[in-house]
């Protein structure tokens, strides 16, 4: 059994998470509480960075690399709370949020501003609502909208290629190549409903499989949602949020195989949320895989650390009422990201890493991390991941 690593100096001691980033966070549905955190300069974001990866080799291997720092704005468009990330194998960083219509923002891997993609709109290139972002083979970048229902795609150079109509009840999607798709959702078809996992085929859902997840937690819609992964363009990674089981599926729906963990800070058990005030540390989730085409299949889990607790936060009001202050009782949750990394061969985990901040996957082995400053100035950070020496002997 792999143990869970310990904390050190080079981690941060806490992650604290703003009460805008409930959206940053859907992938693991938890609510969030309030932020002091300052942003820090990029020289001391440099060497905590440096400090947590010699930390995180010393201990599994994987570190860290910090790749852009963003704050407040990108170009002529702010950053918000729930922005969505794709970063391309070129190392350009995609941005938009369902927030702001159909609008995407192209970084270069630096982060400076290159150029604004599509728009908000029903014509060619135009989203109502960006709900997804992803890259796919050859650099295209796919942009998901649900409102819509459809999906647009972009050649590297930023041209328009074409939009793919889709059925409704997508909740977590991978392109296979082409105009491929697997999907997990509730699917509102005869055939396709209750199952969690879907093959689309330019929009048509063309097979239909997999075990709902058996402890749902929130209610029926999450048993039919699996976070998804391409394991080629033949086969499929699916995992529920929880409990911890990753199913390899071939395209037609046969499972090759399952990969489980038995390990104490990911217990094997039901969890029903109520729908109300989190009062309790909500259960580990996995929110998100990656397959790095190396034999080498990524999990990322969230886990409520030690320092989880309810609290409070300030509600500054605007309007007629501007500068007075009313509290109120929300959550102030603590939460550590853990990555564990597979090997694919024989199944086994070769590397467990753990991080004090709230990451979340980007794609291409891509990371997340939203803080907000005192005056509420909203900031990311966008790190990748990297593997280093041999593996440990997984326990």
């Amino acid at each position: 059994m792999i143990q869970m690593p310990s904390r050190s100096e080079g981690d941060c001691l806490v992650s604290r998470l703003g009460p805008g980033q409930a959206l940053f966070s859907c992938a693991a549905m938890l609510l969030l509480g309030a932020c002091d955190a300052s942003p820090r300069s990029s020289t001391a974001d440099a060497r905590a960075l440096e400090a947590s990866a010699a930390a995180g080799a010393q201990r599994s291997e994987v570190s860290l690399q910090l790749v852009a720092s963003l704050a407040d704005s990108v170009g002529p468009y702010p950053l918000i709370n729930n922005m969505l990330f794709a970063v391309a194998a070129s190392g350009s960083i995609y941005i938009g949020s369902p927030s702001t219509g159909g609008t995407i923002v192209e970084l270069s891997g630096n982060g400076t501003f290159r150029r604004v993609l599509g728009g908000t709109g029903s014509g060619p290139g135009e989203s109502r609502m960006v709900t997804g972002l992803a890259r796919a083979d050859g650099d295209t970048l796919l942009v998901m909208d649900q409102l819509s229902r459809r999906l647009n795609r972009f050649d590297s150079a930023g041209n328009f290629v074409d939009a793919t109509r889709l059925p409704g009840g997508i909740r977590h999607w991978a392109s296979l190549g082409g105009k491929s798709l697997a999907v997990s959702g509730n699917m509102q078809t005869h055939a396709a409903s209750g199952t969690p996992l879907h093959i689309l085929e330019e929009g048509e859902i063309t097979s239909s499989f997999g075990e709902a997840a058996a402890n749902p937690g929130v209610g029926a819609p999450q048993s039919v949602s699996m976070h998804v992964a391409s394991a080629g363009e033949d086969n499929i990674w699916a995992a529920p949020r929880f409990p911890y089981r990753v199913d390899l599926y071939s395209r037609t729906g046969e499972k090759l195989r399952t990969i489980t963990r038995d390990v104490e800070w990911f217990p094997d058990q039901e969890y029903v949320s109520t729908g109300g005030p989190q009062v309790s540390p909500p259960p580990p989730q996995i929110t998100g895989l990656y397959d790095d085409r190396l034999g080498r299949l990524w999990v990322y889990i969230l886990v409520p650390d030690a320092n989880w607790r309810p609290g409070k936060f300030t509600i500054i009001r605007t309007g007629p009422h501007a500068g007075d202050k009313q509290p109120e009782q929300v959550l102030e949750p603590f939460f550590d990201t853990i990555i564990d990394v597979i090997d694919i061969k024989s199944g086994e985990v070769a590397f467990t890493y753990r991080d004090s901040r709230m990451l979340l996957p980007v794609g291409l082995g891509h990371l997340a991390s939203y803080s907000e400053n005192s005056d509420g100035v909203p900031s990311y950070e966008i790190l990748a991941h990297r593997l280093r020496g041999k593996p440990n002997s997984a326990k």
